[in-house]
Formats: structure tokens, C-alpha cells, sequence
């Protein structure tokens, strides 16, 4: 039997300080740091200027499935999201990553956060 798991992760990060490039390669350097998964290739970032300066999407292709990362700019929060038929430890292993190279703390996890659009 194949176990799936996954996992979205919200945080709060000062999204105007940082640029799409900056974010993406953060993102990148956390699925490195992540135990238990392996990146095999990404697609993206995806901008979407229309919608905000900084709102984009990026998926890692992994061997044990994928992680993405979207960002909600007007609200300065982006999902981080893993979805591994690994072990159930990466999934905080990656939230642990994104804690510590984005320097933020977790607010929530699920699939909305409607709650912090204040």
C-alpha cells in the first residue's frame, strides 16, 4: 500500500521587500533542505502581474511527488504545499525548511485562509 500525504502551510512574510526571484529561490532552497524528498526539476515561477506585483506560482517536480508555492500578495501571505508518498516526516521537515529560509513562523495549515484576509 502506497502512503500519500499532503500538507498546505500558510505563512506570513513582507512580500514587498523581496523579489519573484528571490522568493522562487527560497522556495527552492527549502525543498533542497527538506529530509526525505528529492527535487528532480520546477516550472516557473509563473508571475501574474495583472493580478499583484508579486503573486506567482511555482511547482517542484519531486521523485516522491511535487511541492508548490503560490503567493497571495495583497494579504503578504503565500501556501506552501507538499504532497509526498514518502515518509510523513518530510512533511515537517518542509515546514521546518520554509520556517527557517524564509525567517517566518507558520500561521495555519489547510486548504484556504480566508481568516487572515483582514
Amino acid at each position: 500500500m502506497i502512503n500519500q500525504y499532503t500538507r498546505t502551510y500558510w505563512f506570513k512574510i513582507p512580500m514587498r521587500d523581496l523579489s519573484v526571484e528571490a522568493l522562487a529561490m527560497n522556495f527552492l532552497k527549502a525543498c533542497n533542505n527538506t529530509k526525505g524528498i528529492t527535487i528532480l526539476g520546477s516550472l516557473g515561477p509563473r508571475v501574474f502581474p495583472s493580478i499583484y506585483k508579486h503573486a506567482f506560482m511555482l511547482i517542484v517536480e519531486l521523485a516522491e511527488s511535487h511541492a508548490s508555492m503560490c503567493t497571495y500578495p495583497e494579504n503578504g501571505v503565500f501556501a506552501a504545499q507538499i504532497s509526498t508518498c514518502g515518509d510523513f516526516e518530510s512533511l515537517e521537515s518542509f515546514r521546518s525548511s520554509i520556517e527557517s529560509i524564509f525567517n517566518t513562523s507558520f500561521i495555519t495549515e489547510g486548504d484556504s485562509c480566508e481568516s487572515l484576509y483582514v
